[in-house]
């Protein structure tokens, strides 16, 4: 937009996965400054079934394992995901599948952490132990983890997208840990 400077994106994209591959080439191009509201997914028809399939059979059989209750519903290429589980990192990688899986429009992930109840101090020195090596690596500084019933708020300035992703998936991965906002 020329009054704003702000990228906006439309068109059509085959799955979500193209649609997040477009936001994370966006996103370290331009930063925050952008929108995809004009970006819609129309994947190529693929019966329901044959979705449900595809996603309970590239989901990992140690996150399979660890997935409770787990039912995936698909609806005309509308996944929801349920269950529950005691780790984050296993929601997350479910919900990697789905969305990477040919024939899907959305994924609405529904799937419940239970996580071993660790307090918020425990929680959060994991994580700032397990993340000093990597910012001193990387000469970074000032970044604040904070820990409110399992759910983290990570802040701080990054200076690139992979940075700032694999500080999210350390924390994602820590066990006690039920959400990670960034």
């Amino acid at each position: 937009s020329e009054k704003s400077g702000k990228v906006i994106l439309t068109g059509t994209v085959e799955s979500l996965a193209e649609r997040n591959l477009v936001e994370e080439t966006v996103r370290r191009s331009v930063g925050e400054n952008y929108s995809l509201a004009g970006l819609s997914v129309s994947p190529p028809l693929v019966p329901d079934y044959e979705v449900q399939r595809n996603i309970a059979t590239a989901v990992p059989a140690h996150c399979q394992v660890e997935l409770h209750d787990f039912q995936i519903e698909v609806q005309n290429g509308n996944v929801t995901l349920k269950g529950r589980t005691n780790a984050l990192h296993h929601k997350t990688i479910a919900e990697h599948v789905a969305a990477n899986t040919r024939g899907v429009r959305s994924v609405t992930n529904n799937i419940r952490v239970d996580g071993p109840k660790e307090s918020d101090t425990l929680i959060r020195e994991n994580i700032v132990s397990l993340l000093n090596p990597y910012l001193k690596d990387h000469n970074l500084s000032g970044v604040n983890v904070s820990v409110q019933i399992g759910q983290v708020t990570l802040k701080g300035e990054y200076s690139t997208y992979d940075q700032e992703r694999y500080i999210k998936e350390v924390a994602q991965n820590v066990p006690g840990v039920v959400a990670v906002k960034n």
